[in-house]
């Protein structure tokens, strides 16, 4: 019976997916929102996205011990624009009351860096992936008055995020698969939903250790904050991305 689970195992290994895998790409993402419990849109401040780098790397782990996934996302928006309001109070540290009425170049920055711990069940079509996903977001926020009536500011601040992680994958004919994953933390005062869905061909080059592949998808997160007061915001960044990824 043993010996029947292990190449049961085996074959799930072999057949929906290899023992590591690594990818990197840019994220051509937009964000929007508001800041500052909702007292300022991101665009009458000029902040957009940007196109954003991403890693990632996942190692298949034997047996009972969970499958490990790590990726780093840039995430950042610049821009200019004008304040017109003087209900805001504090973001990230930065006093935004004192900007009132003044041209500004503002900088946000919500980088960060998921680990994820999953166990796999393979099905006859597809893999299905459920676990924990630690994501710690990197925060930070400035704001110059491009007069130069006011000194610049700048704030920052980690905020862990512990989410449920669920992802679906299937191979295709054609040296294509699909893959999807959802991230969520639906709690009071912080809720976060992270969807991201792709597909990957894998290019018919042939290596003796690794499979070399081109991989497009479209990537939605979405984080509303109504504590910590200080990072009070309901922000969204989404578009495409395009990358590539190596199996060994």
């Amino acid at each position: 019976m043993k010996k029947v689970l292990v190449g049961a195992l085996l074959a799930a290994t072999a057949t929906y997916g290899s023992a590591i895998e690594v990818g990197t790409g840019i994220w051509q993402q937009s964000m929007g929102g508001d800041i500052a419990n909702n007292a300022l849109n991101m665009g009458d401040m000029g902040l957009s996205g940007s196109n954003d780098l991403y890693f990632y790397a996942t190692i298949d782990m034997p047996l009972i011990i969970p499958n490990i996934k790590v990726r780093s996302q840039s995430l950042t928006a610049n821009g200019s624009g004008t304040l017109s309001t003087a209900t805001a109070s504090d973001f990230l540290g930065v006093d935004l009351s004192a900007f009132d009425g003044l041209a500004t170049t503002s900088s946000l920055d919500l980088s960060y860096i998921d680990v994820v711990a999953h166990y796999g069940l393979p099905l006859p079509v597809m893999n299905v992936d459920f676990g924990i996903n630690v994501r710690m977001i990197n925060g930070s926020f400035s704001m110059k008055d491009d007069g130069g009536f006011v000194a610049t500011q700048e704030g920052s601040k980690t905020l862990p995020l512990p989410m449920l992680h669920a992802a679906v994958s299937m191979p295709l004919p054609g040296n294509i698969s699909v893959y999807g994953e959802y991230n969520t933390l639906p709690i009071e005062g912080l809720n976060v939903s992270d969807l991201l869905v792709k597909a990957r061909y894998v290019l018919p080059v042939p290596t003796l250790i690794v499979d070399l592949g081109i991989e497009v998808g479209y990537h939605d997160f979405t984080i509303a904050i109504t504590k910590p007061a200080d990072m009070a915001s309901d922000i969204n960044s989404k578009g495409f991305f395009v990358g590539v990824a190596a199996e060994f």
